[in-house]
């Protein structure tokens, strides 16, 4: 039989690589970062444990190639790269279920646009953009209601208020709907309808870039967002996108202006994006995690940096993957 590995790394210790510890500064509630040299670090020397998840491989769990993975709940939720099948595993690797609902019909997808973890609710949210429609799941998979949408979605996320949010990860081409494209954040009511927006979007032209993590969890259960191009974490808050990380560029690389941000543009073969990083500029793709102990930022384009945050030391390092 055969059996496909995912490698958990358990940063568990990776302070013991940061030689000289810096120190982020407080403004209010917000936490600064402050974006260093980065240290020329091996996986060996950043990971001190790491385990192997052996998943169960059988007719119902076959992966095509592992595309994206979210944990809720000890259990494993693991899209492939035909987008059509959600598997649901537990933290020891056995298969424990399935979504797989391609199709056109009422209670059926296309094909799977985004799907999210809502843990603060025990829940799944995949999106539809070719059938403009919200999948509403449990944590084991079962169907609990499908909600048209009014526009095309990206990516819809939601919070411990329950509410559907509806934020800005990827292509703009999508939809002509202006409260959509010069905001952000999009709150979505059980009709489907757009019921407010806020976050001024500050990248008008069209970036064709989807972002892998552009959502996460405070440890209350409120929704973390970065925009692509952003030098800053926020928390949705009710009506409010409030600052909640912001970095402060010292790696050597140049910071990309207001003005630079509006005319930056990545469609499909042509983009300037890759000429502005060969040029020194540092290019946030809005791509971060965060958890109890850390914050996790992958920055660059092609010349990665990742930073990392530890919440309880507020102490920070950043290193440049080999």
């Amino acid at each position: 039989m055969k059996q496909k590995a995912i490698i958990i790394l358990l940063l568990m210790s990776i302070s013991s690589c940061c030689n000289n510890p810096n120190t982020s500064s407080h403004f209010g509630n917000c936490t600064e970062i402050a974006i260093t040299p980065p240290l020329a670090l091996t996986i060996e020397e950043l990971v001190a444990d790491y385990d192997t998840i052996r998943l169960e491989a059988s007719d119902k769990s076959l992966i095509t190639g592992i595309l994206q993975i979210h944990s809720m709940n000890d259990k494993l939720y693991i899209t492939d790269s035909s987008l059509s099948v959600i598997f649901i595993f537990s933290k020891q690797g056995k298969y424990l279920s399935k979504i797989s609902n391609q199709g056109s019909g009422p209670q059926e997808y296309i094909r799977i646009g985004s799907f999210e973890t809502d843990e603060a609710n025990n829940r799944l949210l995949l999106t539809d953009s070719f059938s403009k429609r919200l999948f509403e799941y449990d944590e084991n998979g079962k169907l609990l209601k499908v909600i048209p949408l009014s526009f095309i979605p990206n990516l819809i996320a939601s919070d411990k208020s329950k509410r559907y949010i509806h934020v800005n990860s990827t292509s703009k081409d999508k939809n002509d709907r202006k409260d959509i494209l010069n905001n952000n954040i999009h709150i979505i009511n059980e009709k489907g309808e757009v019921t407010e927006t806020f976050l001024k979007d500050a990248t008008p032209n069209r970036i064709d870039i989807r972002t892998a993590c552009a959502t996460s969890y405070t440890e209350d259960k409120e929704l973390l967002y970065m925009p692509i191009l952003s030098n800053t974490i926020f928390r949705i808050h009710n009506s409010e996108a409030i600052p909640e990380y912001s970095f402060k560029n010292l790696s050597g690389r140049k910071a990309v202006t207001a003005q630079e941000k509006k005319e930056l543009y990545f469609e499909y073969n042509d983009n300037n994006i890759e000429q502005a990083e060969k040029d020194g500029y540092l290019i946030s793709c809005g791509s971060f995690l965060s958890s109890d102990s850390l914050v996790f930022l992958d920055l660059g384009w092609n010349t990665l940096l990742y930073t990392y945050l530890f919440k309880d030391q507020q102490r920070f390092n950043n290193h440049q993957p080999q």
